[in-house]
């Protein structure tokens, strides 16, 4: 856009002036511009298709604020696997709480309850969703206060050694279908 109003201004202040070399090179950046973009599209085609390639995407991650006093905190995403096998998420990890775990929320004698989780299983071309009252990764011993918009990486490794670094994005209300993944 910023280019074609250029292009229009460049015309409106050469009205009445004919040089045919300015005419010339005018075309040449034209072409130019025309062969970048294109080359550009064909980045992002590439880049898009790659992702739609992967096996294992992670998306529509976050984990909550920690307001001051509390030391916990929980963080909720989705896992999406495209092969043709199962994959088991064996392990979480994080550089900011003292120790992460996978838990689920179970019922018991009437009460809802947390529970550390062991691996788990997502069948091929499925996807799980961790999600407040479901899954979720906890983070307990968090080691600094975890404040809105901090960005906070978790390493998911799986049982063919694959393993996704994931930036998640701290807010203080889980918001469902939000996607701020983002892969190292």
């Amino acid at each position: 856009m910023k280019f074609i109003f250029f292009t229009i201004l460049i015309t409106l202040s050469n009205v009445g002036y004919s040089d045919d070399n300015s005419h010339n090179k005018m075309h040449e950046k034209n072409q130019e511009h025309k062969q970048h973009s294109s080359h550009d599209d064909d980045h992002k085609n590439h880049s898009m298709h790659k992702s739609h390639n992967e096996l294992i995407v992670i998306q529509n991650t976050m984990i909550k604020t920690t307001p001051p006093g509390i030391n916990n905190s929980a963080a909720y995403l989705t896992i999406l696997n495209n092969s043709d096998k199962d994959i088991i998420l064996t392990d979480v990890a994080s550089d900011a709480a003292q120790l992460v775990e996978m838990h689920k929320h179970i019922m018991s004698n009437g009460a809802m309850k947390m529970q550390r989780m062991e691996p788990l299983k997502i069948e091929a071309n499925g996807s799980v969703k961790f999600q407040p009252g479901g899954y979720h990764i906890m983070f307990i011993g968090v080691t600094q206060n975890i404040k809105d918009g901090d960005k906070i990486d978790i390493t998911l490794s799986f049982d063919d050694g694959t393993k996704k670094i994931i930036s998640s994005i701290a807010k203080n209300k889980y918001e469902a279908g939000e996607n701020t993944h983002k892969h190292h």
